[in-house]
């Protein structure tokens, strides 16, 4: 049975170099993410790992605008696609900042 859509907020009115709340997956899903703010200088990984003791990688996410694939951003107002599989945590990471406020929010679907 897939679990209904849902949303997960990784980062609100961030204003610092920081790591985001970890999004911890049961099955298969998408992460429809969406990036908005004022952000200025700014540098974002897409970050995931299998388990508790793993390493976080970055992991490819899709540009819904232009089907870039790029493993990290340094734009604002964006929507990104990330696929990541069954029982991977995925996180957000602010490399860089300058200054201007950051958001991150996410629509979440299973994979059937």
């Amino acid at each position: 049975m897939s679990r209904p859509l849902q949303n997960f907020t990784f980062f609100s009115n961030q204003q610092v170099i920081g790591i985001s709340p970890e999004y911890t997956n049961i099955q298969g899903e998408t992460i429809g993410l969406e990036i908005f703010g004022s952000g200025v200088s700014t540098k974002i990984w897409f970050e995931a790992k299998m388990n508790e003791d793993g390493n976080w990688n970055e992991i490819p996410a899709v540009k819904q605008k232009d089907f870039t694939v790029a493993t990290s951003t340094t734009g604002m107002n964006e929507v990104w696609n990330i696929s990541i599989g069954a029982n991977y945590k995925f996180r957000l990471r602010i490399e860089t900042y300058g200054s201007g406020i950051i958001n991150a929010k996410a629509r979440i679907i299973t994979s059937v």
